[in-house]
């Protein structure tokens, strides 16, 4: 269980604020990234948030072959295409730390337990990126 920092959507590559679960099979290789975003995220979509209002979120769960597509310049992806982002993601994540060591099972239960129950409206600083990888990180490293 990983936790990496990551640029926003659309910000520059320097400016990593946004938080991210990565689960890595060490058997398979195979990684998948969670997180929790806005729903929308052009800027005017996003502006409410940072005013203080919730805005719909939506939680994501990537996998590695996605994110090695995206990366490797699958073309049916263009620059404009939200998840053309996903180009400098790496498993695991080059600016992040690894948490702790779980069972593929019960990081399977975890994830969907806590997806399940997490409030998809963003609000900024009491329910965002950084309390759902908080909360998704304590589920998954508490056996």
């Amino acid at each position: 269980v990983w936790v990496g920092y990551h640029p926003l959507i659309g910000g520059p590559d320097w400016l990593r604020v946004h938080r991210a679960v990565w689960l890595r099979n060490v058997e398979t290789g195979d990684c998948t990234l969670h997180d929790f975003l806005p729903a929308k995220t052009a800027p005017s979509d996003v502006v409410p948030m940072v005013f203080g209002q919730p805005i719909d979120g939506r939680i994501r769960s990537v996998p590695s072959m996605k994110i090695a597509a995206v990366r490797d310049g699958d073309s049916s992806k263009s620059e404009n295409d939200p998840s053309s982002f996903l180009r400098t993601y790496t498993c695991p994540p080059p600016f992040g730390t690894l948490q702790c060591v779980t069972t593929a099972l019960h990081a399977s239960t975890s994830v969907s337990k806590a997806n399940r129950e997490w409030d998809t409206a963003i609000r900024l600083v009491t329910n965002d990126c950084w309390r759902y990888v908080d909360s998704l990180v304590k589920s998954l490293c508490v056996q």
